[in-house]
């Protein structure tokens, strides 16, 4: 029986069989289960640090703007591979056209390559930050961290179109059979029938340079981190400098580890099972830890979301009333906020809802002097942290004793 994707007497491949654990095929469900959690988890998780960068102008330093870009290349690099190995793993169609799989390579190649850079520049940041910090906010402004990632995607666009290219012109035949779960270089490489002589030898050279000079580049970087970390006298200082960079040195290792694994090993000793396993750890391991690596002890993150908590919380006692009139009333807050710049109004103690003060309403109150001028420095820091704009106007009723 002639194999699905192979036409005709020339044996043209136009599509690819998909194993991905195929000598598992009980345990399919639940792969699919466990590679949707991760696969939310790494959405979630990276959208999160992206938009909390993006809505906090205390977060909007050069440090940021590149774990945002960070955390979009992980979600970016993993949608690459899991939807569509979600869907296999739900249909059991475990086939991908020969088009497809090889814009899945290139764009995998692509987001491998800017990773390799974004780590690398990422690295030069900290190296700034501890080696060089009265200089910081001059070496590294906005503006050169913006062409900094400007080049990173560039250069990682442009690496790997010459491999690219080579493959798009490769025929495949006889065996259609890809014992992976997404279309790699190697596996893919074994079923072509062109020479692939030039090809695998521009994949170790390119390799090997993109390997070892950003490596070297990171490596020459925490050198100096940590000669100037010795030289901090004080424990608690030394301890705050190496905080600063623990996270990105984590998935350094990681990243760069799996990659070492995966392909600067000669392809003789090429094993698709332990393939596998190390393909895992790049595609999964990073972009779902990425979310706690660099936020879980990180003081400005948690005070971003505890300010988002609170507004949340503040956000169930504002009413709006009268919109033709634009009329903003006030419910009196339920708990007092525990952030220092908001005015607390807890305490203060309406009357009982009537006809004519509708629920929500702030009724007239005696004898508390600058009421007035608290309930309006409230509202302007509320509508600053939850955004409701410039159209609506406080009404405050006030009586004299």
């Amino acid at each position: 029986m002639k194999p699905q994707g192979i036409v005709g007497n020339q044996s043209e491949v136009t599509e690819f069989i998909v194993q991905c654990f195929s000598n598992a095929p009980e345990l399919q469900p639940l792969l699919f289960v466990i590679f949707f959690l991760i696969y939310l988890l790494i959405v979630t998780g990276n959208t999160t640090i992206c938009a909390t960068v993006a809505a906090d102008p205390h977060l909007q330093t050069p440090m940021y703007w590149l774990l945002s870009n960070f955390s979009f290349l992980e979600m970016s690099y993993s949608s690459v591979i899991l939807p569509k190995l979600l869907t296999m793993l739900v249909t059991q169609h475990k086939t991908i056209s020969t088009t497809g799989c090889k814009f899945q390579l290139f764009f995998f190649t692509v987001f491998t390559c800017i990773e390799f850079f974004l780590l690398t520049v990422m690295a030069y940041d900290r190296y700034v930050a501890v080696c060089h910090p009265l200089h910081y906010h001059s070496l590294m402004t906005l503006r050169h961290c913006a062409k900094y990632i400007a080049a990173v995607w560039t250069f990682g666009f442009l690496d790997p179109i010459p491999l690219n290219a080579i493959i798009a012109k490769f025929s495949f035949c006889s065996s259609n059979q890809i014992d992976h779960f997404y279309c790699d270089v190697t596996p893919v490489l074994k079923l072509t029938c062109s020479d692939t002589f030039t090809l695998l030898l521009l994949v170790y050279m390119n390799g090997a340079f993109l390997f070892l000079s950003t490596i070297t580049l990171t490596c020459i970087s925490y050198i100096l981190i940590i000669r100037t970390i010795q030289g901090i006298k004080s424990s608690e200082g030394r301890k705050k400098a190496f905080s600063t960079c623990a996270s990105h040195l984590t998935c350094v290792s990681i990243f760069y580890g799996t990659i070492f694994c995966l392909y600067m090993r000669p392809r003789a000793a090429y094993e698709p099972e332990k393939d596998k396993f190390f393909s895992l750890l790049n595609i999964v391991l990073v972009p779902s830890l990425n979310p706690f690596i660099y936020t879980l002890k990180n003081k400005e993150f948690k005070i971003h979301h505890r300010k988002v908590g609170e507004c949340l919380a503040l956000s169930l006692d504002l009413q709006i009333y009268s919109r033709s009139q634009h009329i903003l009333h006030i419910t009196l807050p339920n708990m007092q906020p525990t952030h220092p710049e908001w005015i607390s109004l807890w305490s203060v103690i309406a009357e009982p809802p009537c006809e004519h003060h509708p629920p929500g309403t702030l009724r007239p109150v005696l004898n508390i002097q600058g009421l007035e001028t608290l309930i309006r420095n409230w509202f302007v820091l509320a509508q600053k942290y939850l955004n409701l704009g410039k159209n609506f106007n406080l009404n405050v009723n006030k009586s004299d004793p």
